[in-house]
């Protein structure tokens, strides 16, 4: 691609279809890993991460797919987007894909239907600050899947911002290092997630919202009221068995409360006072170590 704007526009439709051994490869042109030593230099240069820009689909894309893929230090700013595989508008699937050292996010899902599986995303943003192996905007609408994924030493492993039909289930967080997922908007659904070794080990819930309708569902993570969660007048929150949600302390002037406007409701499922948990995010006892100290 053009050196002087290394970038893959898809308006029509891109399909990458690797084998487990021999994967396709998107990588900088210092990543002498991949292809060899193509510009003849030794270890004079090295790869690193915003080499080049990232692949982006477009809202006119129908049909794309990535499977057993790797993509390699992208992330430099274009279009307002930082991250090594955008998608824009439109839905593209991702399986068994890894997407590494980002300069930002790795994968930016942009009012999208993608279903992301099996696949890992790691060591991306460790450049820049709110960073994640995967940021979905929800604002624009989608309704995408995240299921059976791996993220690893990301700045944060997911980032969701008002996606309220996202569902991300059965995810593994590793070594995050600000938060294992952060949602922030709307909840959307998360199911069956576990993590270890973040910044914070949850499904940090990091600013104050109203929302009229909203369901935890059990995870070996705990959810993790950080502001304030407010459940509008004639709004529902609905709480599934063996879910634990913890507190902020308050300090820092954040709220760390929900808040049920009149004529909303908190409904549970619980089958004993014990299968729901609300406790204070330094109660290591339930949930596990939320503040990883």
């Amino acid at each position: 691609v053009n050196p002087t704007e290394p970038y893959i526009k898809v308006d029509g439709t891109i399909i990458a279809s690797g084998a487990t051994l021999n994967p396709v490869v998107f990588t900088s042109f210092a990543d002498d890993d991949y292809g060899g030593d193509m510009n003849g230099d030794g270890v004079a240069t090295t790869p690193a991460p915003s080499d080049w820009t990232h692949i982006e689909i477009e809202n006119t894309s129908v049909g794309s797919s990535f499977e057993n893929t790797l993509v390699r230090y992208a992330g430099r700013i274009k279009n307002t987007y930082e991250a090594g595989i955008v998608v824009d508008g439109t839905s593209a699937s991702f399986d068994q894909i890894t997407v590494e050292y980002s300069n930002k996010h790795g994968l930016y899902l942009d009012g999208s239907d993608s279903e992301v599986t099996n696949s890992i995303f790691a060591y991306n943003g460790a450049a820049t600050v709110n960073a994640a192996g995967i940021y979905v905007d929800g604002v624009p609408g989608g309704a995408p899947l995240i299921d059976g994924n791996t993220f690893l030493e990301n700045d944060y492993g997911l980032w969701a911002q008002s996606a309220n039909n996202l569902t991300v289930s059965g995810n593994i967080f590793t070594d995050n290092g600000v938060s294992a997922i952060n949602v922030s908007g709307a909840t959307g659904s998360f199911p069956g997630n576990s993590g270890s070794g973040n910044g914070v080990n949850a499904i940090l819930l990091s600013s104050s919202w109203t929302f009229g309708a909203a369901t935890f569902l059990p995870n070996t993570l705990p959810y993790y009221v950080q502001q304030d969660f407010n459940v509008s007048a004639s709004g529902t929150l609905a709480i599934a068995d063996d879910v634990v949600i913890k507190g902020h302390d308050n300090t820092a002037s954040l709220g760390g409360r929900i808040v049920v406007k009149p004529g909303a409701s908190i409904t549970s499922s619980g089958a004993s006072p014990a299968s729901i948990i609300f406790t204070s995010e330094n109660d290591d006892t339930v949930g596990g170590d939320t503040a990883g100290d």
